[in-house]
């Protein structure tokens, strides 16, 4: 015969197994940002759209992407098939063109280098914690690689070029 203690016992493991379930799931899927960007709701007003991307790979970007503009500064933003949006605003320039970037709470962190000529491909790379220092100057936080950059992981085509 089963006790009122066990009973007890058993229906809290019911109750706390999914939940640890839904935790680990939600936090593979939606890796909680740290710095570089934030998450906006469906209000949200983009100021002035100039290209829309897609990603050759949806298992690895969800959802459209596109380079705008925000405070009349550049921004990535990103609408993912879920429904979350956000806008990654951390971004500085450099000779191969616009840099954006965003780092998790894992410590990993990924860039995107939009070229100067819009109708090319977008770069993105993936850095797993500890292949990177960051050098925090003008207001953008980089990484700084501590070996030679990667191939990239990804890419994202431009869709369409809006006025620019």
């Amino acid at each position: 015969m089963t006790s009122p203690t066990h009973i007890k016992t058993i229906n809290k493991l019911f109750l706390v197994i999914p939940a640890l379930f839904l935790s680990f799931i939600s936090c593979h899927h939606h890796r909680e940002i740290l710095a570089g960007a934030r998450t906006v709701d469906e209000d949200y007003a983009v100021e002035k759209f100039l290209v829309e991307y897609a990603s050759i790979d949806h298992r690895l970007l969800k959802g459209k992407f596109f380079l705008i503009t925000e405070d009349c500064k550049l921004s990535l933003y990103q609408e993912r098939d879920d429904g979350q949006r956000i806008v990654i605003t951390n971004h500085w320039v450099e000779s191969d063109g616009d840099h954006f970037a965003v780092r998790y709470q894992d410590r990993s962190m990924k860039e995107f280098i939009v070229l100067q000529d819009r109708s090319q491909p977008v770069a993105v790379y993936r850095y797993g914690s500890g292949s990177y220092d960051l050098d925090e100057n003008d207001g953008a936080v980089k990484p700084v690689l501590r070996a030679a950059r990667p191939a990239p992981k990804m890419r994202l085509i431009p869709n369409r070029i809006f006025g620019l």
